[in-house]
């Protein structure tokens, strides 16, 4: 354990420095443990915008087994998924957290800047994949990660978005041990072409941005809570 703390410690000061040659700016109290994925990220982002991290299996595609072609798998894109991430990126910066590979994320999101031509991992602020969840065991006694929402509280996010500006889209919650308000929850995707959650999601998000505490809005329900005049996707 003492030499993990160490190994840590060292960690902390190398991304530090990493950020802080990028312009990144640090307060006496926050607190940090890991450095994002991209560095340019950071450098183009706007300030005073929240954060909406994003699952990707099941939530944004469906990847299903497909022998004949090099990968041995190929991803279905999920409807609406262009409109939607215009349309979120608008208002909000986002992120990206899988419970799957970095390779599996890589190929997924190499799909989606081929079908939508929006690059979600170029504009990401981070890409979090398994390595950052952690291991859970189940009442089963099973083991099953989950996304605990303490990683959040690293200092080169905390920086930028505080607790209250935090979002998760994901098809899951027992993905998420958040228990803190982040989770917006979505139908599982599995491939049907009738599917409009994500126009409804879009059309939610962009309606409650502007809400000074973004955890304390009910959202088990939040179809429901659409405003009437919100903005649908177009077709």
């Amino acid at each position: 354990m003492v030499w993990f703390k160490a190994k840590a410690r060292r960690f902390d000061r190398v991304a530090k420095k990493y950020l802080l040659s990028s312009g990144f700016q640090f307060t006496d109290t926050q607190h940090f443990s890991q450095v994002p994925v991209s560095g340019s990220a950071l450098e183009n982002l706007p300030a005073y915008r929240p954060l909406l991290v994003l699952d990707l299996d099941e939530t944004l595609w469906h990847g299903i087994p497909d022998p004949p072609v090099s990968e041995g798998h190929r991803f279905l894109v999920r409807p609406y998924l262009e409109s939607f991430l215009e349309a979120v990126a608008d208002h909000y910066d986002l992120a990206v957290w899988t419970a799957a590979s970095e390779d599996w994320m890589r190929a997924g999101l190499r799909v989606i800047a081929f079908e939508t031509q929006f690059d979600l991992a170029g504009r990401a602020f981070f890409l979090w994949h398994r390595d950052r969840c952690t291991w859970r065991r189940t009442e089963e006694g099973e083991g099953e990660l989950r996304k605990p929402a303490r990683k959040f509280r690293a200092r080169w996010v905390c920086a930028r978005y505080p607790a209250h500006w935090i979002l998760v889209v994901d098809d899951l919650a027992s993905n998420d041990l958040c228990g803190s308000g982040h989770l917006v929850r979505v139908g599982m995707w599995t491939g049907d072409q009738e599917d409009d959650e994500l126009r409804a999601l879009a059309a939610y998000l962009t309606a409650i941005v502007h809400e000074p505490d973004l955890r304390q809005l009910e959202k088990r329900h939040w179809r429901s809570t659409i405003p009437r005049n919100a903005n649908a996707l177009h077709d």
